[in-house]
């Protein structure tokens, strides 16, 4: 009897001795590989962009959720800016798009629209003037492109691929892991030629090699010719929550 109870003890103590091992500090390679195996998330937070001589300044505030094995996602944005805010609802729901947009300045509301539509009759409308080739297709670049404000969970992916870590620190809350980054890309709408570079540096809280909370400080150059380029620089602060609940609106508006 004795005997037995010091096996069970030591195997228990070498159970636990191979579980502290292996939940050492993050990678950037274990956080990227954990996002890719997120089936459902919600986030919520904000994006502050500074004006150009084109554009002003305005503030997007963000929420919204993604349920990847349901094929499921909506978005719910607040951009304001300095004489009007513009409210725009979206949902994705397998096949099915819908999106309500609503501008207004002062207490005046100057346009209302709402679309839904098909999967399919979106594609047709774009397919000439992009690099998509199904309706299929559409749907994961819907779902699973990166993007700062409609899904920011893959824009932290995306960065922390093209990013060098410069400090990993263990807190009572997670590990802080902060870095730098660079990105270029190049895009061919409507014949003309566009290179947007994303560069700038992040802090993100991650717990159980997934993000809780993020902050991206970056500057966006987008030139389309050697002699004229346009930068803007942006504020990202989000925030993670590993759970999904669709919200009424998206019933009422799709009747699913």
């Amino acid at each position: 009897m004795k005997k037995g109870l010091a096996v069970l003890i030591l195997v228990s103590l070498l159970v636990l001795a191979f579980g502290c091992i292996s939940t050492g500090p993050p990678t950037k390679e274990s956080v990227v590989k954990a996002i890719g195996d997120v089936d459902k998330y919600e986030f919520q937070g904000e994006l502050k962009d500074s004006g150009s001589k084109m554009i002003n300044n305005f503030t997007s505030y963000i929420r919204g959720g993604f349920y990847y094995s349901r094929e499921e996602a909506y978005w719910e944005i607040e951009i304001h800016e300095e004489k009007a805010v513009r409210y725009i609802n979206e949902t994705i729901l397998g096949d099915l798009l819908y999106y309500s947009y609503i501008l207004k300045a002062g207490d005046r509301v100057v346009e209302d629209s709402q679309v839904t539509e098909t999967l399919q009759e979106y594609f047709d409308s774009i397919k000439e003037n992009t690099n998509i080739t199904s309706p299929e297709d559409l749907k994961w670049k819907i779902l699973k492109g990166s993007d700062p404000i409609k899904n920011p969970l893959y824009f932290i992916k995306e960065l922390l691929e093209n990013s060098n870590i410069t400090k990993i620190e263990k807190t009572n809350k997670g590990y802080l892991i902060e870095f730098t980054f660079k990105i270029q890309k190049r895009y061919s709408n409507f014949g003309n030629i566009l290179y947007i570079t994303n560069k700038g540096s992040g802090r993100i809280l991650i717990k159980n090699n997934l993000p809780i909370e993020a902050e991206i400080s970056a500057m966006r150059i987008a030139q389309a010719n050697e002699d004229h380029s346009t930068i803007r620089k942006y504020d990202l602060r989000v925030s993670f929550f590993y759970e999904y609940k669709r919200p009424e609106w998206v019933r009422r508006a799709t009747k699913k």
